[in-house]
């Protein structure tokens, strides 16, 4: 198999776990920048446990706040499961001591099901929380959208 033909069809899986994640955070770092998140990360990365992996993932340890991100890179509209699965971690993820913010962020390259948008839009309306944590909201991105914002923000 020729170095091309294998690079197409490895293309997709390329993009999905390297390239559109580092996008997403990249997205994060510039939005706190520009005051478009609720509140600003000190660090963004990404975080792994034996459980539970992360995609993206910023913090702010003085404040207790902490943004949890998916990244789906598929030519599918993702729904609420891949939302509900961010939230399922978030335990696992948030650290053990102090009382925790945690904000949600979905980034799908070809966008969102209308059950998606309308989890997210519940989140902001209900007291979601763990043991020491407490969501504060979610927002969900499409290619298109993170493409316009950094766009946007960068010019």
């Amino acid at each position: 198999m020729q170095t091309s033909e294998e690079l197409r069809n490895h293309w997709i899986d390329f993009i999905g776990s390297y390239t559109w994640e580092e996008i997403c955070r990249e997205w994060v770092l510039t939005a706190s920048a520009q005051d478009k998140l609720p509140f600003l990360p000190d660090q963004v990365g990404s975080a792994w446990t034996r459980k539970a992996q992360v995609d993206v993932v910023g913090i702010n340890s003085m404040k207790k706040t902490l943004l949890l991100g998916e990244c789906k890179w598929s030519s599918q509209v993702m729904g609420r499961t891949v939302l509900r699965d961010l939230v399922d971690k978030t335990a696992e993820i948030v650290p053990p001591e102090g009382r925790w913010t945690v904000y949600y962020l979905g980034f799908a390259r070809s966008g969102w099901t209308p059950e998606s948008q309308q989890l997210a839009g519940e989140l902001a309306g209900r007291c979601l929380e763990g043991v020491n944590w407490q969501a504060s909201g979610m927002r969900l991105l499409d290619l298109k959208q993170v493409d316009l914002d950094l766009a946007d923000w960068t010019a």
